[in-house]
């Protein structure tokens, strides 16, 4: 069974520490964009692609180092769980309804980024067009009031989200093995 994610507030503790450039949803977006497009990522080569350096010698740094491992190992598990345990690392809905929009753009924008990471091989057109939808979402500068309507559309339009990444991650996956058994009947 995956794992739950660690806190936001403690991924969020450890990018500041690392004085990273991305939020934590972004963050965690780029590792999963990199994980479905690569098919298989290391820690080093996503940290490569978020922080800077860290220094080890440095026990705060460290930790955060930590931190962010345990992120990544527990994200892998959950894009690889059969049961659909997959978390989307944003604000929870204690916080407003405009702050968890702006965290799920980030983390779009950060799983579009991830996915340059490699080629995108399908012929399936719904990838496609569920990445141009993706985008769009990520780039609108709608903002969301508190209300029971909108709250209701956002959990709609995370769950598309969260359900389109492991979608995407599927098809990809299916192409890759399609792949690989076509060149080993040759």
């Amino acid at each position: 069974m995956a794992k739950k994610l660690p806190q936001l507030e403690d991924v969020s503790q450890a990018i500041s520490t690392l004085n990273v450039d991305d939020n934590a949803s972004s963050a965690h977006g780029v590792l999963c964009g990199m994980a479905i497009v690569k098919g298989v990522v290391t820690l080093d080569e996503w940290l490569k692609e978020v922080i800077v350096s860290v220094d080890f010698d440095n026990l705060e740094q460290n930790q955060s180092h930590q931190q962010l491992s345990l992120l990544f190992e527990r994200t892998i598990a959950q894009l690889a769980d059969p049961v659909l345990r997959f978390e989307l690392l944003i604000v929870d809905d204690e916080d407003a309804l405009t702050e968890q929009f702006i965290a799920l753009k980030s983390w779009i924008s950060g799983f579009i980024f991830g996915l340059g990471f490699g080629k995108i091989k399908t012929k399936n057109k719904e990838v496609v067009e569920l990445i141009s939808t993706l985008s769009t979402i990520a780039s609108t500068t709608d903002e969301l009031e508190d209300s029971e309507d909108n709250e209701s559309d956002f959990y709609e339009i995370e769950e598309f989200v969260r359900m389109g990444v492991l979608f995407i991650q599927e098809e990809l996956h299916h192409n890759q093995k399609q792949s690989v058994e076509t060149a080993t009947v040759h």
